[in-house]
């Protein structure tokens, strides 16, 4: 069982919301969004502060990423069912069932400011955007390469933040705009140490990384293994 902390970006201490994975923050901040896993995966609202938490209808899949819509009243997730097929949904947080959004394969990562489209990818297709409500195909991302991964969109709407796809150091992350598919490079990211790097990311569940819509701050996973040492041995000239 996980449990849930909360930590502002001033490094003040940590403060436990409750058990489950956290997943995202309301707009608002007196929510997070977590999975619990019993009696059966779920999603939750734990209050930030006074209140009780929150069960939403539905259940039963390998939930992997969140985020809350800028109206705070939806939440868009997928996760994998018991056949492996990655869905997305869209879920009320006022009642009702989750509503699947798209068709079978589609990722999606975060809402448009307006609420009105979520951004994602499909494999083979690359980055897209599919309207919230379900209706229409989604539409592919000109200008984004067929390893992007979709990060944020920008506060005004006309950006997209995308991760390349090259699991080494240093993590690129590009800004697109969605309008001209105009494609710059945002930051190079890298931990200050790579002794035993491994990989950026969760294996399994979520992506572990972050950008605020203003593009003022960001946050990102890696994993490292300094448990193991090899020794190679080569030509006694090596240094020459």
């Amino acid at each position: 069982m996980f449990t849930t902390f909360l930590r502002a970006a001033d490094g003040s201490d940590s403060v436990a919301l409750g058990e489950g994975r956290a997943l995202a923050v309301s707009p608002d901040k007196k929510w997070a969004l977590v999975v619990q896993p019993s009696p059966e995966t779920h999603l939750v609202l734990l209050p930030i502060g006074a209140g009780e938490p929150r069960r939403l209808p539905g259940g039963g899949l390998l939930y992997r990423r969140a985020s809350f819509f800028p109206d705070g009243r939806r939440v868009v997730f997928n996760g994998d069912d018991d056949k492996d097929d990655t869905l997305s949904y869209v879920q009320d947080l006022e009642g009702g069932p989750p509503k699947q959004l798209g068709e079978p394969g589609f990722w999606a990562t975060t809402p448009s400011p307006d609420g009105l489209s979520v951004a994602g990818f499909v494999r083979g297709i690359g980055v897209v955007v599919q309207q919230a409500d379900g209706a229409g195909p989604p539409r592919k991302v000109a200008g984004a390469l067929g390893g992007d991964f979709p990060l944020q969109w920008s506060a005004d709407g006309r950006t997209l933040y995308l991760k390349s796809s090259d699991p080494e150091p240093p993590l690129t992350v590009y800004r697109l705009d969605v309008a001209s598919g105009r494609r710059e490079l945002w930051k190079r990211f890298a931990p200050p140490d790579l002794t035993g790097f491994l990989r950026y990311g969760p294996r399994i569940r979520g992506v572990g990384y972050a950008v605020t819509p203003d593009g003022r701050a960001y946050a990102y996973t890696y994993f490292t293994d300094q448990s193991r040492l090899t020794l190679i041995e080569g030509p006694r000239d090596w240094w020459k």
